[in-house]
């Protein structure tokens, strides 16, 4: 009867966690990803957010699931149970450290070798299990050894040193679990935090590297005589390079399939990919970084070779110098891979080359030209276009461009920080709440220090520096950990899940900044320990 109260107890907690924050995530999506999701799904080329009906009943029996998991499974509660008795004494024989070593092993096999973005999520949790499981155990046991030298060292002098260096390793191993799970999210904020600067940082280099022309001049809707009023505007263009007009090339874009015959791809196979065509290569795009190129890598596609981003290069195992097969309509051609491109925030394959190697049955689905105007007015640009067109032209500059992309992005970062940091809360109120029960439960042993003799000044020093040493060696235990989850993100989520990379970069002042919230979470601890030892002293009659 006990166990089914407990049972409906913890149901009933749960349920009154669950739903409310289930209610108030969807109304947060709404509230702020409804203009937001729009704009990233034009960005990234895929819906990045879906709104449900009411709540997600599905994540609900998920979360549900898992906390009754949680609460009630273990070995010994099915040893009764015929069918798994030898079972679960054999799993149970093999000892603690032989199941960390398996997930250990498991997880490491998964996560450098899976090539299913699923399976290096479950190899991640493996991983996330093993070390969750080593953690407590591990952080005691270097308190005591640290504990053991110094007391081997001065084994009288300061008793204290060798008193907090045990008291310590009981702390590690009664708060089990909040130390893990503040361990966890420090690990995942280090981990986002460098994703998310690493993002940002290569993203503006390469949104400066693709937003060279000062302005962009869109051709209306296509039309019957697109083709003849696209010519008639490249003559324009050329006539006013006699008035200082800069440099300008025509930007044709569509959708192609290409047939690839590489190394690594079976012959005849295909993939869809968009066509980013030039009438001419330009200053405009000579400067641009290229991830791998041939010698001369523009002077090549001038030639008939093209170049890939590197969506399409990680897809179909492409390489500098392959040959492949372009097949658009009816027209195929032969030609050579030159360099390989970055393409951020897209997961679709894009080969470059030439408008000239296009076959007349090409579908432009997007035209526009990229221009440097020079000495040339942007309202004389403006003009000559509209007579062309007989309508008004958009024409947008480089700075309007940059604005909107920093904007996006922006908003895309301080969402990510602001979930992390959100994460990093709760773990850290679980360590204060979790930490101040357990201290609390022992008030009656550190009253004993006033008894050996020490002042209630002295105490609270002595928990001050006890709590501290819990919070810091919380983040030291969580840095190798946020380390190896950014080489996860970068190197395997990232190019699985999107088909680009990123270089990876570790930001230590953001440690220091870490470093300072345990302190923080330290001296609350302290703070709160010490006012409960005020309350709770005995009373000498």
């Amino acid at each position: 009867e006990i166990r089914r109260a407990l049972v409906l107890e913890l149901l009933g907690l749960s349920l009154l966690a669950i739903i409310p924050g289930l209610w108030l995530g969807q109304v947060l999506a709404e509230g702020v990803g409804a203009g937001f999701g729009q704009a990233m799904s034009g960005l990234f080329d895929q819906t990045l957010y879906a709104s449900e009906a009411g709540l997600p009943w599905s994540q609900l029996l998920v979360m549900l699931t898992l906390v009754l998991l949680a609460c009630f499974v273990r070995v010994e509660h099915f040893q009764n149970l015929p069918w798994l008795r030898n079972t679960t004494h054999r799993l149970a024989s093999l000892g603690p450290k032989t199941w960390i070593a398996v997930a250990l092993s498991v997880g490491l096999m998964l996560v450098i070798f899976a090539e299913h973005l699923f399976l290096t999520f479950v190899g991640t949790t493996f991983l996330f299990l093993a070390v969750g499981a080593v953690s407590p155990g591990w952080l005691a046991s270097t308190a005591n050894v640290s504990g053991a030298r110094f007391g081997s060292a001065k084994p009288v002098s300061d008793p204290l040193a060798l008193w907090r260096s045990r008291e310590l390793a009981v702390l590690f191993r009664r708060l089990a679990l909040p130390v893990v799970a503040l361990q966890f999210a420090m690990a995942t904020v280090i981990a986002v935090q460098a994703l998310v600067t690493s993002f940002e940082d290569t993203f503006q280099r390469w949104l400066g590297q693709r937003l060279t022309a000062e302005l962009y001049i869109a051709v209306p809707e296509p039309g019957q005589s697109r083709d003849e009023n696209s010519q008639i505007a490249m003559s324009i263009l050329e006539g006013l390079e006699a008035e200082g007009l800069g440099s300008w090339h025509r930007v044709t874009r569509g959708r192609a399939k290409v047939s690839l015959d590489a190394p690594d791809t079976e012959a005849g196979a295909s993939v869809p990919v968009d066509v980013l065509a030039l009438n001419r290569v330009t200053e405009l795009v000579r400067d641009w970084e290229l991830l791998s190129a041939t010698q001369a890598p523009w002077a090549k596609v001038e030639s008939g070779a093209i170049l890939i981003n590197e969506q399409l290069a990680l897809r179909a195992g492409l390489g500098v110098g392959d040959p492949l097969r372009v097949t658009i309509g009816q027209s195929t051609q032969s030609t050579t891979v030159s360099g390989v491109y970055a393409d951020y925030g897209r997961p679709t394959g894009e080969i470059l080359w030439l408008a000239s190697r296009l076959p007349a049955d090409f579908d432009v689905t997007l035209e526009s030209f990229s221009v440097n105007p020079g000495s040339v007015s942007q309202r004389r640009l403006e003009a000559e276009m509209a007579k062309l067109w007989q309508q008004p032209v958009t024409i947008r500059d480089n700075a309007g461009i940059r604005q909107l992309a920093d904007t996006i992005f922006d908003q895309t970062f301080a969402l990510t920080q602001a979930i992390s940091l959100f994460t990093l809360a709760l773990g850290s109120l679980s360590l204060l709440l979790m930490g101040w029960v357990f201290l609390t439960a022992r008030a009656w042993y550190f009253h004993l220090l006033k008894t050996w003799g020490l002042t209630s000044r002295e105490v609270t020093a002595v928990l001050r520096r006890l709590a501290l040493g819990l919070s810091t060696r919380i983040l030291l235990a969580a840095l190798p950990l946020g380390i190896g989850l950014s080489w996860i993100l970068v190197h395997r989520i990232n190019p699985l899940a999107f088909g680009w990379t990123l270089p990876m970069a570790v930001y230590p002042v953001f440690w220091l900044e870490l470093l300072a919230l345990s302190a923080v979470i330290g001296l609350v601890i302290a703070g709160m320990m010490a006012r409960q030892l005020r309350q709770s002293a005995p009373q000498v009659p």
